[in-house]
């Protein structure tokens, strides 16, 4: 079970890199504190193993867990701003973000550059992350959109 776990962790990282990364933190520690108890520690992998093959289901801020929740993920670790001001953020940057992709000319690096330098100024104009990051953050943005460029073409 502890190999299947892996496995689907590290083949759907990179579409959500955040969530991703807290199952895989959740997934040690079930290991790390069970470790002895094999009973114990089968049945918490299951109870996991059921969350995982579940998947990420609406949450309170209505953002769609597949296109706009793991933009979501990754401005609430950089960002102070409470919940609903993020989600609003989200929902504006994911489609700015879908209307790029569409271009036909997407693969483009001076296409990307300007959408991640959109990205700066907006997470800037709506003071979202603090300016040092600003860069960082539209720059893990960008990846992430290129990653997702499928479900948000949908």
């Amino acid at each position: 079970m502890e190999f299947a776990a892996r496995h689907h962790i590290s083949v759907n990282y990179e579409e959500d890199p955040v969530y991703y990364k807290n199952l895989s933190e959740k997934l040690t520690e079930i290991l790390e504190s069970l470790a002895d108890n094999w009973e114990a520690k089968v049945e918490a992998l299951q109870k996991y193993i059921e969350q995982i093959q579940a998947g990420r289901t609406t949450d309170d801020t209505g953002l769609d867990p597949k296109t706009q929740m793991p933009f979501l993920n990754i401005l609430g670790e950089y960002s102070q701003k409470q919940l609903p001001e993020l989600a609003q953020a989200t929902v504006e940057i994911v489609e700015h973000i879908r209307q790029e992709v569409r271009r036909v000319n997407w693969g483009s690096q001076i296409v990307q550059e300007d959408l991640r330098r959109w990205i700066a100024g907006y997470l800037d104009d709506h003071d979202l992350v603090s300016y040092n990051q600003l860069e960082e953050v539209a720059d893990k943005l960008v990846q992430l959109a290129r990653r997702n460029r499928d479900n948000l073409m949908a």
